[in-house]
C-alpha cells in the first residue's frame, strides 16, 4: 500500500540512527499551561475525563514510551502531567500515540469512540503536523477522522437550551453554568484517503459516497446491505467491499 513502505522504512531507519535507550518525552516547553484557561467555557475540550497511559511510538526507540496523557481537541495538542504542572509534548517526535483505556469525555457525540484510539501522524498531505484518530487502513484507502472541538456562545438559561447547534449536546444546567459566556462543543470530520489523496464528509449517505467517488458498485452493495453509512461499523464495511472491488 501507498504509506505501508515508506512508514516502516522510515521507523527502522530511524531506530537504527538512535541508542536502544529509550529517550525522554520531549515537550514544546518547559513552561507549563495556564490550568484555568478553560475557567469561563462550559466543559472541558478534553478526550478523557482524566490523564490516563498513553503508548508513544518513538521511532528514536526500540519500544514504546508509556506515559499520563490527554488529548486537547481544542488546541490539537497532546498534554502530559507531570507532578502539579500540566506541559504539551512535541507531538511531531511520535508517529503513533495510543489510547487503551479511560473514561472518555461525556459530552463526545455518544457511540462515536471506543478503545483503542490510535493518533497516527502524517495521513493528511496538506495537514502534515497533525494527528488523525485512525479507524481503518486497507490496500487502497484509509479511513480516518478528527475531533473537532469549537467554543460557541453559551445558550444555556435557567431551565432551558436554545435551539443553537450545540444544544445537540448533554449540558448541565445550573447556576454556574447559565454564567459562563461559552460551552464546547464536539464533532467528528471523517476523511477517506484513497491512494493518498483524502476526502472530508460526515456520517451521511450521500456525503460518505461522494467521498468514495460516487462508485455505482458501492452504491448497489450499499443498498443491498440496506447501510445507512451513519455509523462507524458500516463506514469500515464499505471500506473493506472498496478493497474487494480492487482486488485485494
Amino acid at each position: 500500500m501507498y504509506r505501508k513502505a515508506p512508514t516502516l522504512f522510515f521507523l527502522l531507519l530511524c531506530s537504527a540512527a538512535f541508542a536502544q535507550q529509550s529517550p525522554a518525552v520531549v515537550l514544546n516547553s518547559n513552561q507549563p499551561v495556564n490550568p484555568a484557561r478553560y475557567n469561563g467555557i462550559l466543559r472541558t475540550p478534553y478526550l478523557l475525563t482524566d490523564f490516563s497511559q498513553a503508548k508513544l511510538l518513538d521511532p528514536r526507540a526500540k519500544s514504546e514510551i508509556s506515559v499520563p496523557l490527554n488529548y486537547n481537541g481544542y488546541t490539537n495538542q497532546f498534554e502530559i502531567q507531570k507532578g502539579d504542572s500540566i506541559l504539551e509534548i512535541n507531538k511531531q517526535y511520535y508517529v503513533k500515540i495510543t489510547f487503551e483505556s479511560g473514561e472518555f469525555n461525556p459530552h463526545l457525540p455518544a457511540g462515536f469512540i471506543r478503545f483503542p484510539v490510535v493518533f497516527s501522524w502524517a495521513l493528511h498531505p496538506q495537514q502534515p503536523e497533525a494527528h488523525f484518530i485512525e479507524l481503518f487502513e486497507g490496500e487502497e484507502l484509509i479511513i480516518f477522522k478528527k475531533l473537532v472541538v469549537t467554543a460557541f456562545k453559551n445558550s444555556i438559561t435557567q431551565g432551558k437550551v436554545s435551539n443553537e447547534p450545540n444544544s445537540f449536546y448533554l449540558q448541565q444546567r445550573n447556576a454556574e453554568d447559565v454564567n459562563k459566556q461559552n460551552i464546547f462543543s464536539f464533532e467528528f470530520l471523517y476523511y477517506v484517503s484513497i491512494n493518498g489523496v483524502p476526502s472530508p464528509f460526515h456520517l451521511y449517505k450521500k456525503e460518505v459516497l461522494q467521498a468514495f467517488g460516487n462508485n455505482k458498485s458501492l452504491k448497489n452493495f450499499v443498498k443491498e446491505k440496506e447501510l445507512k453509512l451513519t455509523t462507524e461499523d458500516d463506514l469500515i464495511l464499505l471500506a473493506r467491499y472498496y478493497d474487494e472491488l480492487n482486488g485485494h
